[in-house]
């Protein structure tokens, strides 16, 4: 394994470790949904600004994964009546639907 691979490696596995950690934090203390997404998305943004910190490869995907978490978090927490997270997903599945159709070109995800 060269340098770079066993370096993404271990930021891979210290980003499920906080994931786990957090996970069981949210579970013992109950915690309403929204602190839980803010520190998920927080944990998935934080992977990617270490790997873009080393030079690594980001991955686009968990960016805007961890974007819609924070703002689902937000969301959850201002108690609003819209339904936010549904209409995001069905915004979501139509975009990766077209990328797949129309190709990267169009759609840079």
């Amino acid at each position: 394994m060269d340098k770079k691979e066993g370096l993404t490696h271990k930021i891979s596995i210290f980003g499920w470790g906080l994931f786990l950690v957090w996970l069981g934090l949210f579970q013992w203390m109950h915690f309403r949904m929204g602190f839980f997404l803010l520190g998920l998305g927080a944990i998935i943004l934080a992977v990617q600004a270490s790997r873009k910190y080393f030079a690594l490869k980001q991955e686009n995907f968990w960016i805007v994964a961890g974007i819609f978490c924070i703002v689902g978090g937000l969301w959850d927490l201002i108690e609003t009546d819209l339904p936010l997270v549904p209409l995001l997903l069905i915004i979501a599945g139509f975009v990766l639907i077209l990328s797949a159709i129309w190709g990267r070109e169009r759609f840079p995800f």
